[in-house]
Order: structure tokens, then C-alpha cells, then sequence
């Protein structure tokens, strides 16, 4: 997906160091939900990431192809695969919110700044603060997956956490 080797070889190295840190094995991540109130068992974090950036892959080509609009696919991809890297360590402690955790973790990995922003900015919560094209469809192609998710994919337990 990403075509920068370099770029590429980051962003597993990353995803390696937060699962080696955590003492987790990649399947792990099948098993791990990645949001409140979306049932874990049909859309896991592994999932998750795999259709954000698929989207993100696909509006980016929108953008450069149709509106003639440079997007920075690679940089936007990036982003994609290390949003939620995060959430290993929000899930070990609530009190730290996935996206500085991600931001923290992908700096640690050499990520560039471009992508850290966006990777930074792809919550609600900022949406004055996204400062790139790429910033602003990481952000659509999340909640894309999300917001639609909590009406379709209801955990059985009712909403409440176990």
C-alpha cells in the first residue's frame, strides 16, 4: 500500500514495538475491539484499520484523479495504519487517549511530522486543528467507519462495559 520502502518499514516497526511492549502477538489484535459500543467479534481493531485505510486509499485517488487535488498518499496511508496504534495502550490504561498515544509511538518510530499530525488530528475533537488535505480524509475515512458502525453493530451486552 505504501509505496515509500522506508516509510513502510516504520510503521511496522512501529506496530512491532507496541505489541512487543504489551506482550502481544499480532492475533491478539483480531480479538481487540476498537471502539465502545461496536461488538468486538465482527469488527476488530485489525479490521478497523484495514478499511480506514482502504478509504483513505480510495480518496485519495478521488482527489488527485477527479478534483486534480495533490493528496500524499503515502503519507495519508501512514496515518491510516498508525491512528490507532494507540489503543493498545488505552485499552492497558483509559486514562491515556489513543490519538497522543499513536502521535507518541509513531514519533518514537521516526514518522515523519506530516503524518504525525494527521495522525494526531483524526479525532472530532480537533477537527479546527487538522492543517492538510490528508489531515481532513484520515478524519472522514475513521468515522466512516465508526459513527455508521454503532447503529449496524451493537455489542450484546447492551452497551455496557465489561
Amino acid at each position: 500500500m505504501i509505496e515509500n520502502e522506508e516509510l513502510r518499514r516504520k510503521c511496522v516497526s512501529v506496530w512491532k514495538t507496541a505489541l512487543r511492549e504489551h506482550g502481544l502477538k499480532e492475533a491478539a489484535l483480531l480479538k481487540m475491539g476498537f471502539a465502545f459500543g461496536v461488538s468486538r467479534k465482527t469488527v476488530n481493531l485489525v479490521n478497523h484499520i484495514r478499511a480506514v485505510a482502504q478509504t483513505a486509499a480510495h480518496l485519495a485517488e478521488v482527489y488527485n484523479k477527479i478534483y486534480k487535488i495533490k493528496v500524499n498518499r503515502d503519507t495519508l496511508l501512514a496515518g491510516a495504519l498508525l491512528h490507532d496504534v494507540g489503543k493498545l495502550d488505552e485499552k492497558k490504561n483509559p486514562l491515556l487517549e489513543h490519538s497522543l498515544s499513536s502521535v507518541l509511538r509513531a514519533k518514537d518510530g521516526g514518522i515523519s511530522e506530516d503524518v504525525l499530525h494527521i495522525i494526531a488530528f483524526h479525532s472530532e475533537a480537533t477537527a479546527g486543528k487538522r492543517q492538510s488535505i490528508e489531515a481532513e480524509l484520515l478524519y472522514f475515512a475513521d468515522f466512516a467507519h465508526y459513527k455508521p458502525l454503532l447503529k449496524a453493530v451493537k455489542p450484546k451486552n447492551n452497551g455496557k462495559r465489561k
